[in-house]
């Protein structure tokens, strides 16, 4: 036996026993909790989070080249992430990020603009999207593109309002449009490799980063993407 639990009684001795299990339970409890609490806290600082594991590296290259983009083009910070459950939970601790955070199982999207962006894009843009945006669109086949579409729609956007109404493509490659697919809806998936990010681009870290500036117009794509309602 590894150790001997001594006791003037066989009574005395199972209670020792049981305290000294007891102590090991309590040990590896607060082990593990302290392990969970690590995983959390860095899952709080990534910038890119996908708790389903239904993104595939090409869909979440994609992400981060479009954060990459936006932090170039308009000096503004991002995370998104998916939710497993039910509940979007915004971190306390975003310092004038943009927040994009959707839970397929509970077809919930929360975005948590900073002021300058919702002062350019609006609250109406805002509300709007979180309600109807992945409206009948959960599944797990459905919700990836149109997560692209969210992402190019809100680099559209800034695009169209920043520069001169010339609604330019993100930095991430993107399919043209489907002539057979509803009038504004960008088709295709995440299959095409990004290209390099913008010269001059952040690296993707989710520390500081700069002040959110005003946005300005994106230098022209060869093609352009048409803006998505």
């Amino acid at each position: 036996m590894l150790f001997k639990v001594r006791g003037e009684t066989p009574l005395e001795r199972v209670v020792r026993v049981v305290a000294m299990l007891a102590v090991v339970g309590l040990v590896v409890w607060a082990y593990w909790q302290n392990n969970q609490r690590i995983v959390e806290r860095l899952n709080r600082d990534k910038a890119v989070v996908d708790e389903t594991d239904v993104l595939t590296k090409p869909q979440l290259d994609f992400i981060k080249e479009f954060r990459r983009g936006l932090k170039a083009e308009y000096g503004v910070d991002s995370r998104v992430r998916i939710f497993k459950d039910d509940e979007v939970k915004v971190p306390g601790n975003l310092g004038g990020r943009l927040f994009i955070g959707f839970s397929p199982k509970a077809g919930r999207l929360v975005l948590d603009m900073p002021p300058l962006v919702r002062r350019v894009l609006g609250e109406d843009y805002r509300a709007s999207r979180e309600r109807d945006w992945f409206a009948g669109r959960t599944g797990e086949a459905d919700w990836p593109p149109r997560l692209r579409d969210l992402l190019i729609d809100i680099w559209t956007q800034l695009a169209g309002i920043g520069g001169e109404g010339d609604a330019t493509q993100p930095p991430a490659a993107a399919t043209g449009p489907d002539p057979g697919a509803p009038s504004g809806h960008i088709s295709g998936d995440f299959s095409a490799t990004p290209p390099p990010a913008t010269p001059g681009a952040a690296a993707d870290s989710p520390g500081g980063g700069e002040a959110v500036r005003a946005p300005v117009a994106a230098p022209a794509a060869p093609e352009q993407t048409p803006a998505i309602p």
